[in-house]
């Protein structure tokens, strides 16, 4: 995370437990100096709008912090926001951009990347909180971030469709679809140009295969947002089919990207790790082990399921030895070019002994 003029930036950091979470590294006199400590999980740093200080979740830590690097009197490693108990564990934690708020994801399960989530929100005052106050309850999972001023500063946020999907994507006709959707920012929501909830289902049922469409929009901006899904409607129940699954490339260094792409005829649902997708798609992927993707689909008459897989390659630190010498240039004694190259030949030597 960089601070706001660019003079330093705070990035997580491995090792013992005196560097082991988040350290401060200034830019103009390049230097490390730790900010606070993590444990062996804590979350992405965040720095204060006003640059001077930043934070880290240590999950069993708490939300700990450090002052920016040439602060006078400078401290770290201090604490701001204490676990509310002994299995309680802090994660994602944010800034409002007033510098008056702090923000901390509270939970009890130890993945912290898909579990989920309360945030609560606490008056900031002088790099101390106030008292703890209930945010969003359960369910949640990201970063928490809080926007404080007029209208328009910072911009609105744009309405977004979270998701929207079916209970199966392929029905024989007569037969009925519960359509669901999730948005974000957006009061003016519409299936097929009718107005509907921002966050619902309904019950269609088409006579033939059909698009529809879910629409975001806000009475404060003008985007809008928008999800399309087609559902196949058939005379008679089809076999589902994997007509596509794979990775181009199959083999990546770490910190590379793959694409994963599909295509499936007939299903009713489908998931790559468990993660719902659609009939078509495509994902860019770049983990840093080799990993397996499982796609399942259910549908008729049963279900079906394929893996690719993605090795990834150790990204290799530093060059290799190559037998490279050391020398200097001889001093100004007639030695010459022989003088030169004994030097040269000595140090070689010493180097490959």
């Amino acid at each position: 995370f960089m601070s706001p003029d660019a003079t330093w930036f705070a990035a997580r950091t491995r090792g013992d437990e005196s560097v082991s979470g988040v350290g401060a590294f200034s830019i103009s006199s390049p230097e490390f100096m730790a900010l606070a400590r993590a444990g062996n999980v804590g979350c992405m740093p965040y720095i204060a709008p006003s640059g001077s200080w930043g934070i880290i979740a240590g999950r069993d830590y708490g939300i700990r912090w450090g002052d920016a690097p040439g602060v006078a009197n400078r401290q770290e490693d201090q604490e701001l926001i204490a676990p509310f108990s002994s299995n309680d564990l802090c994660y994602h934690p944010g800034f409002a951009t007033d510098e008056q708020w702090v923000l901390s994801a509270h939970s009890t399960e130890s993945d912290h990347n898909s579990g989920p989530y309360d945030i609560y929100i606490y008056k900031l005052d002088n790099k101390t909180v106030g008292q703890a106050q209930l945010l969003a309850e359960g369910g949640f999972n990201g970063w928490p971030h809080v926007w404080v001023g007029e209208p328009g500063d910072p911009p609105i946020p744009s309405p977004h469709v979270d998701w929207f999907r079916p209970d199966s994507y392929t029905v024989v006709s007569g037969s009925q679809v519960e359509l669901s959707w999730q948005t974000s920012f957006a009061d003016l929501v519409t299936l097929d140009e009718q107005a509907v909830d921002p966050d619902g289902s309904q019950i269609v049922t088409p006579s033939a295969t059909h698009s529809y469409d879910l629409t975001a929009a806000s009475s404060q901006i003008a985007d809008t947002h928008s999800i399309t899904l087609d559902i196949t409607v058939t005379s008679t129940a089809q076999s589902v089919t994997i007509d596509s699954f794979g990775l181009e490339p199959e083999t990546i260094v770490a910190g590379e990207t793959a694409r994963l792409s599909w295509s499936v005829s007939f299903p009713y649902t489908l998931e790559i790790n468990e993660r719902p997708v659609g009939p078509i798609g495509f994902i860019d992927v770049s983990p840093i082990h080799t990993t397996d993707y499982v796609l399942n689909v259910s549908g008729h008459p049963e279900a079906v399921s394929q893996t690719a897989t993605l090795i990834v390659k150790e990204l290799k630190q530093g060059l290799e030895d190559r037998g490279g010498c050391m020398c200097q240039a001889a001093p100004a004694t007639g030695l010459g070019f022989v003088g030169f190259a004994l030097l040269f030949i000595i140090r070689r030597r010493r180097i490959k002994s």
